[in-house]
């Protein structure tokens, strides 16, 4: 049994087709929001509303975090710390098992308000121990059929090429790697039974690539590749040129897409039409 905190963005629309989870309860992300208010006894009151007199265990999916970098410290702090640290503080003798999404990046030196928040929940986790029942994903970049967010690299460039003004960045030799959200999913959903509760798993699926090539890709696309101008922006020192992530096990049999091929094939069908 599971429930959904936040099932209208990016990951938590996925999750509430998911077939392979039986889901009690959907919240949106503003009914979420509003538990700060109340503190962890009124989230408390919320949950216990949907554990049934037979669960012996409920997974709660909480997918009402901030991404954007350039946010409100406040917000961020808000949603990506503080609200989840209620929500396991407030379920801790309850059956349920508090499931979280954070980054790989927490792990590395990119400092921003956005990864702050994620590496300061990640702290708290490990200073819980076995005291609460979680789980937390770190994800690299997530794309679907679904706009990018504007502050992301992926929808900086689908705004140049819709304005069609020049795309400028630095060398782009950055290592990323992009996953499909479905991919993610199911990724997260099949590994549940297999992974250790009160664990960080890193859902690592496929190569990481250079920004330059996938950019190059989009553009050569669209046959605009004039307007890619690569190097006139300096690089970032605090940023990851080495790959660091290595496929877990359990996922090594796991299906990602060609990140390569696929998101240049969303930008011509399906997100210039948007």
């Amino acid at each position: 049994m599971s429930i959904i905190l936040g099932a209208s963005g990016e990951i938590g629309s996925f999750l509430a087709n998911e077939k392979a989870i039986q889901t009690s309860r959907i919240f949106d992300k503003s009914e979420v929001c509003e538990w700060i208010i109340g503190g962890e006894s009124f989230i408390r009151q919320e949950l216990e509303k949907c554990a049934l007199a037979d669960s012996t265990s409920i997974d709660i999916f909480y997918c009402v975090g901030d991404t954007n970098p350039a946010g409100s410290e406040e917000s961020l702090d808000t949603l990506n710390f503080q609200l989840p640290k209620s929500i396991l503080k407030a379920t801790t003798d309850l059956p349920f098992r508090l499931i979280t999404f954070g980054s790989v990046h927490e792990n590395s030196r990119i400092s921003n308000p956005y990864m702050n928040s994620k590496r300061k929940f990640r702290d708290f986790l490990f200073e819980q121990a076995t005291s609460c029942n979680w789980n937390h994903f770190q994800l690299h970049t997530l794309y679907s059929e679904n706009l990018p967010k504007p502050y992301m690299f992926l929808g900086q460039m689908l705004e140049a090429i819709k304005s069609d003004c020049k795309f400028r960045m630095s060398s782009g030799s950055q290592l990323r790697q992009f996953h499909h959200t479905f991919d993610v999913v199911q990724a997260v959903v099949s590994s549940l039974p297999k992974i250790e509760k009160n664990s960080v798993t890193n859902v690592t699926g496929t190569a990481s690539i250079h920004l330059v090539d996938l950019a190059t890709r989009v553009f050569s696309q669209i046959g605009a590749l004039e307007n890619l101008e690569v190097g006139v922006l300096e690089d970032l020192v605090n940023e990851i040129y080495i790959s660091l992530y290595s496929v877990p096990e359990f996922l090594l049999l796991h299906d990602f897409r060609d990140s390569l091929v696929e998101i240049p094939k969303l930008v011509t069908d399906v997100w210039l039409s948007r």
